[in-house]
């Protein structure tokens, strides 16, 4: 006896059976999905917190100056919940951008850090993005420090 073999819709039967049972697997999968509650929302925003990088340099007049004045007022005060600080300082100014100076979960800062060329720097990061990057010394008061306060504010 010989098995007759019909196309259907130019798909034989075997393979039209199986496409019909995962298109019902997916359906099924779909209806549980949809049946579930969504999550409750949270309080807690929903990404990294902000990073501040400092760069520096040991032989720099300005760096030396915020890091007297500034630096520790600024980390006493802190938030680590929403703010992450970091830090890079070379002994000299002329190795604030070289690689081996930065460590290696840094380094892909160091084009940005690049950028600015000088020292010292603040590199302002949220979500792996670069929202500021400044060098000067006057520029943290003005524009550094209102970004990271404002972050350490937000609820």
């Amino acid at each position: 006896m010989q098995r007759v073999r019909k196309m259907v819709g130019g798909i034989a039967p075997a393979q039209a059976a199986r496409l019909a049972a995962v298109g019902l697997l997916a359906l099924a999968v779909g209806a549980y999905a949809a049946s579930q509650p969504a999550p409750a929302p949270s309080k807690v925003i929903d990404r990294e917190p902000l990073m501040l990088l400092y760069v520096g340099a040991e032989d720099c007049a300005p760096c030396r100056a915020w890091r007297r004045d500034d630096r520790n007022a600024f980390l006493a005060t802190l938030d680590p919940s929403r703010v992450t600080y970091r830090e890079v300082i070379a002994a000299k100014v002329a190795a604030a951008f070289d690689d081996v100076t930065w460590p290696g979960d840094l380094r892909m800062r160091l084009a940005d850090a690049r950028k600015i060329g000088g020292v010292p720097l603040w590199i302002v990061v949220r979500d792996d993005r670069v929202v500021m990057s400044v060098g000067r010394l006057s520029q943290w008061r003005e524009r550094v420090l209102p970004v990271v306060r404002g972050e350490e504010r937000r609820s």
